[in-house]
């Protein structure tokens, strides 16, 4: 997080989508910290112009650090770009509310009360699959940095993920405009499986301002997929 950015490119919120779905870094990181992982990537493709870490492993889990830590110290703050809502009711809408009901049934409704809901949350910050929400983040805490990122996200299907449908964008670029960003680094994520679950698996798109920089430059475990 420390780290100067000389090869972040900023570009307009609608700029092209991405012409080839197929082109798409897999971080080899599955245990749930897939997407910390695209975020760990991002920020070495914005820093060096490339990936050149052998694994985003250790880098995926000091990610998740960092993000917890900023929702545990931002916790009943409103977030620049979700002033609605606070930060542990968009957590818990998402890790709570938004979970299978088999699932929530099993491990029982937060609490309503902020501190309540924090210590709930502490119990689960090392394991719980990052989405949405995190994207917000994350974002959030770049933007502190005066770095503005926005994640456009794609459903990829059809033969090899060849097509791409779009899902969303995170944060809402209107509210990016009036905060002062009237344009960001764009980062198209492709998502498979259901959000918010152990299914859920997150890559980044060789296209928007990362177009050219997510080829890896040394390491055989990880290797960008045509």
């Amino acid at each position: 997080m420390d780290w100067k950015f000389p090869y972040a490119v900023r570009q307009d919120y609608d700029c092209t989508s991405p012409q080839n779905f197929k082109l798409k870094l897999e971080t080899g990181v599955r245990n749930g910290d897939c997407l910390p992982a695209c975020f760990a990537s991002v920020l070495e493709c914005m820093h060096r112009g490339c990936i050149t870490s052998r694994t985003l492993e250790p880098s995926a889990s000091k990610m998740r650090t960092d993000i917890v830590a900023w929702i545990v110290n931002n916790w009943t703050s409103y977030p620049i770009f979700n002033p609605e809502m606070q930060v542990h009711e968009l957590v818990t809408l998402t890790h709570d509310v938004g979970t299978p009901s088999q699932e929530r049934e099993k491990a029982g409704p937060w609490p309503e009360d902020p501190d309540g809901r924090l210590a709930r949350f502490l119990t689960c910050a090392d394991k719980f699959y990052m989405s949405d929400v995190e994207m917000l983040f994350f974002s959030c805490m770049m933007y502190e940095r005066d770095i503005p990122i926005c994640f456009r996200t794609w459903r990829c299907t059809g033969v090899g993920d060849a097509n791409g449908k779009f899902i969303s964008a995170t944060p809402d670029p209107e509210c990016m405009k009036r905060n002062g960003s009237p344009d960001a680094i764009i980062v198209d994520l492709a998502h498979n499986g259901t959000r918010d679950s152990r299914f859920a698996h997150y890559k980044v798109i060789d296209s928007g301002s990362l177009r050219g920089l997510t080829d890896v430059v040394s390491g055989r475990v990880r290797e960008r997929v045509d």
